[in-house]
């Protein structure tokens, strides 16, 4: 559901996993890109809904796997978005892990796996609940 004017999620509300992959979202998105630092889980969940992929990684991901996650999305970026995992309660047990999210999926692993990551990317992408959008409507920038 999206959060619209004193709309709010209940008090003492908590998602269903962590990073989250569907609920209370904001109904603005993040643009699509690569990031230095974390994004809000409440515009990521937005950008899960329209068919994205989010990869996230904790502060203790090499900057040499961080490159090749990078790299693998360059290939094909078009609904991905890429940033490190906030550093607080509910990350502090996968600041060694990757998250990689699509609406109602997670997977989390400690190695960055180009094959594994394909596949996730392959089997999720576009595939959202919120329909209408195209390949191009999730370019990077938008």
């Amino acid at each position: 559901a999206h959060i619209t004017g004193r709309q709010r999620p209940p008090r003492n509300f908590e998602y269903n996993s962590f990073p989250a992959t569907s609920g209370w979202h904001d109904p603005q998105w993040a643009i699509w890109n690569v990031y230095g630092e974390p994004v809000p889980q409440v515009h990521l969940i937005h950008n899960l809904e329209h068919g994205g992929i989010v990869v996230q990684y904790g502060s203790e991901i090499p900057e040499e796997a961080v490159n090749e996650i990078v790299d693998w999305y360059q290939e094909s970026p078009n609904g991905i978005l890429i940033a490190p995992l906030p550093e607080n309660r509910q990350a502090a047990g996968l600041q060694d892990k990757i998250a990689v999210t699509a609406w109602r999926q997670l997977m989390t692993c400690s190695t960055f796996d180009e094959g594994t990551f394909s596949d996730f990317r392959d089997d999720y992408r576009y595939k959202g609940p919120e329909e209408g959008f195209e390949p191009e409507d999730l370019a990077p920038g938008t």
